[in-house]
């Protein structure tokens, strides 16, 4: 009798552990759709039987945000504003200045969410480069000392238009990671074409797209927890007589800067890196790589020298590069 109690005993604890191990087991999840006017991939490891759930949430926070801050989308409570010359404000939208007037003074005004007047003048589908005139004329419309704003109202010319181009996607990932911490996520990534947000103990080693060989990759760098972000004249561009002429506009030549082809930044927070890969692309790179420095930030920057590809980076770059064989 006693010895069937104790087997039964067994039994039970043998059978609680599976059990309870199974409970604490993870799950994982990954899912892909197109938002952002880019590719999103997000992939989750946690205790969570829902995960799946979860990552529908997160595409849904993403497709409520796109709708408030795209400018690619006529109907966005962005271009509400943009068409008007004094409105109220959404809370997005005055965080986001608040921040890129940082940004704006850090990069002596090379990053300006006031430039959608210029942003729309420059056809990258027709490949048209815009008249001197027609630049001159446009940049009047520009200049984030032009607009008034606080948390409930906004006025500005009525032909400026606000673009949030340069920091609206990091935003957005931030946002997304920050509900995943009220659900206790353990682990995971969200890649929002290029700005990828890693979190957790699982490091992911990331590759960096040589600036002019698209499908070669010319540095690969490993992170645990922490964000990268990389800007390139290779993502939106046309050549026309043989110039290159890309997406990122300089708002005090109205043209592509020129400084660099590609800058990649590191930090730990998604929107800064956004936010500065963007900045630092148009900054001079002697003014970029102090910065980064002071910063405490790993920043790689690739840029020509009559014609030959050279780079420079920040002190702590070297942390995050994982050295070819």
């Amino acid at each position: 009798m006693k010895k069937n109690i104790f087997f039964l005993i067994i039994f039970c604890l043998l059978f609680s552990i599976s059990f309870w191990r199974q409970k604490l087991s993870e799950n994982e999840a990954t899912k892909s759709r197109i938002a952002l006017g880019t590719f999103v991939e997000i992939s989750l490891k946690g205790h969570q039987s829902n995960l799946d759930a979860i990552i529908d949430t997160c595409f849904a926070i993403i497709n409520n945000l796109e709708n408030k801050l795209s400018f690619q989308k006529a109907e966005s409570s962005l271009n509400m504003i943009n068409s008007q010359e004094k409105a109220k404000i959404f809370p997005e939208l005055y965080f986001l200045l608040n921040y890129s007037k940082k940004i704006y003074a850090l990069s002596e005004k090379k990053f300006d969410p006031t430039i959608g007047a210029l942003i729309n003048i420059w056809d990258f589908e027709e490949k048209k480069v815009p008249s001197p005139e027609k630049i001159a004329k446009t940049k009047k419309n520009c200049g984030f000392e032009k607009i008034c704003y606080n948390s409930s109202y906004i006025s500005k010319p009525k032909n400026l238009k606000i673009h949030l181009g340069g920091i609206a996607k990091g935003f957005i990932v931030q946002e997304v990671y920050n509900y995943l911490q009220k659900h206790n996520i353990s682990d995971g990534y969200i890649n929002a074409g290029g700005d990828i947000l890693i979190f957790g103990e699982t490091p992911k080693k990331i590759g960096i797209t040589h600036p002019r060989q698209k499908d070669v990759l010319i540095d690969t760098v490993e992170i645990t927890k922490g964000a990268i972000v990389t800007s390139g004249d290779y993502e939106r561009f046309f050549i026309q007589d043989g110039v290159r002429y890309h997406h990122i506009i300089d708002p005090i030549s109205g043209y592509p800067s020129t400084q660099c082809i590609s800058i990649t930044v590191i930090d730990t927070s998604i929107l800064n890196a956004d936010a500065l890969a963007t900045a630092y692309f148009m900054m001079p790179i002697d003014k970029t790589i102090k910065s980064a420095n002071e910063k405490n930030l790993a920043v790689l920057i690739y840029y020509l020298d009559n014609g030959t590809l050279k780079s420079e980076e920040s002190k702590t770059f070297k942390n995050y590069r994982i050295k070819n064989d």
